[in-house]
């Protein structure tokens, strides 16, 4: 089975991510734009696990989670690349020491599964994959103006993810609400 574990959001951020892609898409960006129930911030990409194991594993880390609120502020908005061409559009967020210590709780905890992540997490939420950009795509993006908006995280929860030819479909599996 296929899963991640994935940071949720309230409907603003989708609201917010919606208006920016728009703007994008009006400006010649062409993409798989992020459909606005899947908004999120992938925490751990776990890959295929045996469902037995991932679900203990996570409820052991859910259950080391201990906060009630989560707030983060959008702060930047970029892309990666692939042989210096955007790929794929995300907001960035402010660096939060409670996420951090979700990140690295987790990261010790799955390990466990065998899954192994790097010593460093960038919290992003992905607007789409790219597929063709304008030519003046570095000016745009480096004049585009959005507001930093400080956004509340709803929950965290184990995702299944899988690739259909319309695009991914997530399940949840378990969730811990905030």
């Amino acid at each position: 089975m296929r899963t991640f574990v994935a940071l949720d959001f309230n409907d603003d951020v989708e609201k917010y991510s919606i208006k920016i892609i728009n703007s994008f898409k009006k400006a010649g960006f062409v993409a798989k734009w992020t459909d606005p129930g899947n908004f999120h911030i992938t925490l751990f990409f776990l890959g295929e696990q045996n469902e037995e194991n991932v679900l203990k594993t996570t409820e052991k880390f859910f259950s080391e989670i201990e906060f009630s609120e989560l707030y983060l502020k959008i702060s930047r908005l970029g892309f990666f690349s692939k042989q210096g061409v955007p790929s794929v559009l995300w907001l960035g967020f402010e660096k939060s020491e409670i996420l951090k210590k979700i990140f690295f709780t987790g990261k010790n905890i799955y390990e466990t599964c065998n899954y192994k992540s790097g010593n460093s997490f960038v919290p992003h939420l992905t607007l789409g994959r790219l597929k063709k950009v304008p030519d003046d795509y570095r000016e745009f993006i480096d004049n585009f103006s959005f507001e930093r908006i400080v956004t509340k995280l709803t929950g965290i929860t184990l995702y299944k993810s899988v690739l259909t030819k319309n695009g991914p479909v997530y399940t949840p599996l378990i969730r811990k609400n905030f």
